[in-house]
């Protein structure tokens, strides 16, 4: 038999777990991205910040890839935002399984994706971008799927911002050459 005491005691500790268990369900809210089920822009910004300072103290390796999915207006004009978004979802679940425990991909927006790379150097980074476009190439959807990748490695002192517009401006250099490559830098 249970004393009111011990009821007390087990409606609090049952709140309180309650409450415990709703604070991770909004936080993995506000860093997931409800589609894709990858991180979002929010987590990505704070994994580079924390990465970005660490290097300032530890020496070591940043890279970051950014890439997009060629022609997705027109995939989506062709057959329609559900089957876009049956692509984004589809893309990510196949990137996600060739990506380290380590590596931590985001989508950035749209159908822009980021995949941050702590300890890793740019050739380390190749291997990871050539996996990402042989994932987007072995893809069965309504018709094939390429993908830019531009992608560039963390210099001290840059800030998240400069390896961001770094990363950034490689991704538009591949997209001016014709998209479907790959250029870090």
């Amino acid at each position: 038999n249970f004393t009111d005491d011990d009821l007390s005691l087990l409606y609090n500790m049952a709140l309180q777990a309650g409450v415990a268990l709703n604070n991770d369900e909004l936080k993995n809210l506000a860093n997931v991205d409800p589609l894709t089920n990858i991180f979002n822009y929010r987590h990505m910004t704070a994994v580079l910040d924390y990465e970005t300072m660490r290097l300032k103290r530890y020496p070591g390796n940043l890279s970051m890839i950014l890439f997009d999915v060629d022609g997705f207006k027109t995939y989506n004009d062709e057959f329609g935002h559900p089957e876009g978004d049956i692509l984004l979802t589809a893309l990510a679940q196949a990137i996600s399984k060739r990506l380290r425990y380590s590596d931590v991909f985001c989508r950035y927006g749209g159908d822009e994706f980021a995949v941050i790379l702590p300890q890793t150097a740019l050739p380390g980074a190749l291997i990871v971008a050539n996996k990402i476009k042989e994932a987007a190439e072995n893809l069965t959807l309504k018709r094939k799927v390429t993908l830019s990748i531009g992608g560039a490695e963390w210099i001290h002192p840059m800030t998240r911002h400069d390896l961001l517009v770094k990363a950034d401006k490689a991704l538009y250099r591949v997209k001016a050459q014709g998209k479907d490559k790959i250029l870090l830098i």
